[in-house]
């Protein structure tokens, strides 16, 4: 296989990447680690703006479309809000999935978005990115509020771009 054909790196890779070597590397003067660590401040900077332009082409390079979506085991005595972290920890890609996904549509001027279309968006990019006819992307529609939820907490420049009413359940 030539370098050319191996497939790159995520930036949310190469970043996390980087500010670990800058933290582990050792330079008498430090330069090196500097050196790093602007580097992958710079590239976060970039990649945030080219998010927030809407740029179709960066998202969909992005998208991290793991083929192994981990599930918690079934469980009759748990919450819906208990399996809901115990999926989101398991999988951390479909965060960033979602959040690119919601950053494409709000670069577009968008006010409002619907998660559960973006769930969907999200399956239908899994489902066009594999071969395997009988492979199973797995999102549960339970989900769905609990993603707008933590979006909305975690991400200021996506607050309130979902309505959300009180849970049911916790």
């Amino acid at each position: 296989m030539k370098i050319t054909d191996a497939k790159e790196s995520s930036c949310d890779t190469l970043i996390a990447a980087m500010r670990i070597l800058a933290r582990d590397i050792h330079s008498e003067d430090g330069v090196a680690n500097a050196a790093i660590a602007e580097a992958a401040e710079r590239l976060e900077r970039l990649q945030s703006a080219l998010i927030k332009q809407g740029d179709t082409k960066t998202m969909n390079e992005q998208l991290e479309l793991t083929f192994d979506i981990r599930l918690p085991e079934p469980s009759k005595t748990r919450s819906i809000g208990e399996s809901f972290e115990m999926f989101h920890e398991l999988n951390p890609s479909v965060y960033r999935n979602l959040v690119l996904l919601c950053r494409q549509l709000a670069g577009r001027g968008r006010r409002k978005i619907g998660m559960k279309m973006v769930f969907e968006v999200l399956r239908w990019n899994y489902m066009l990115a594999t071969d395997d006819p009988n492979s199973e992307y797995r999102l549960n529609n339970n989900y769905t509020s609990r993603y707008a939820r933590l979006i909305g907490q975690q991400e200021p420049d996506l607050a309130g771009l979902f309505e959300t009413r009180g849970l049911k359940t916790q």
